[in-house]
């Protein structure tokens, strides 16, 4: 058995097809993707841990508390490499936290993380988390796997609720007039994480990379809100409605595999 905090399945009376890696930003993907699966037969699986990402051999968790993610997610990843009837991994983290050791925004003011090589202990986290997902990558490819890389949603730094009035008695003054985040401010916090996504993609060129920025972004703002439907449960959390504009971007060719 396999210890894991989230464990989700489009049918319980069937082996999964694929599955879907990740911390909490996997969890909320799962029910914009696991449709599609089931709608052509398919069976996503999810299973992961918050707070962690899908790393080889990596410590982490909450900084100053003891490490949440080195056991359990190694057993995840070696599950993932036996399991026969599984053909796709989609990987799915918000990287951005791991690699900074900071959260964004005035909402998340005191959220620290720590990210800690097993074997080389010296590397911390971008260091340790590059290492630590190459080998996740290498370790699925190896075993047969088609791996999908998801480059995680943009991070508002912001409640989406202060873009509606919910209130009778909510003053105008606080409810945001630009329900979004500057593209360039996006691209500046992600700028080391696509570089290393891209360098990744080269050395493996069997990966398929999805950008959720492309469903939730133009040239000048990513948003929070579409069609007057809010897209986020929180500050970096996607809502079922930006969940499925994230799925509607990877190829139906994924979901027939």
């Amino acid at each position: 058995p396999v210890k894991t905090r989230y464990c989700r399945i489009g049918d319980e009376s069937r082996e999964p097809t694929a599955v879907i890696m990740g911390d909490s930003h996997a969890n909320r993907l799962f029910d914009g993707i696991s449709p599609h699966f089931s709608a052509v037969g398919g069976n996503l699986l999810q299973i992961g841990e918050g707070g962690c990402a899908p790393l080889w051999n990596v410590y982490g968790g909450a900084a100053g508390s003891p490490d949440q993610c080195f056991e359990r997610l190694n057993q995840q990843i070696e599950y993932r490499t036996r399991a026969e009837a599984i053909s796709i991994v989609f990987l799915v983290s918000r990287v951005t936290l791991y690699m900074t050791g900071r959260g964004h925004g005035s909402v998340e003011n005191g959220t620290h993380t720590f990210l800690t090589h097993s074997v080389k202990s010296d590397l911390k986290y971008k260091d340790a988390f590059e290492l630590g997902f190459r080998d996740t990558v290498n370790k699925l490819i190896r075993s047969g796997k088609r791996v999908v890389l998801i480059i995680d949603n943009p991070e508002l730094g912001f409640d989406p609720l202060s873009c509606i009035g919910l209130r009778p008695w909510q003053f105008k003054s606080t409810i945001l007039k630009t329900c979004g985040v500057l593209r360039e401010k996006v691209d500046e916090r992600n700028k080391e994480y696509v570089d290393f996504i891209n360098r990744l993609a080269l050395e493996f060129n069997t990966i398929k990379i999805i950008d959720s920025k492309k469903a939730l972004c133009d040239s000048k703002y990513c948003w929070a809100i579409a069609n007057g439907n809010l897209l986020y449960m929180d500050g970096d959390h996607l809502n079922q409605f930006g969940a499925a504009k994230v799925a509607g971007l990877i190829p139906k060719e994924i979901f027939l595999q």
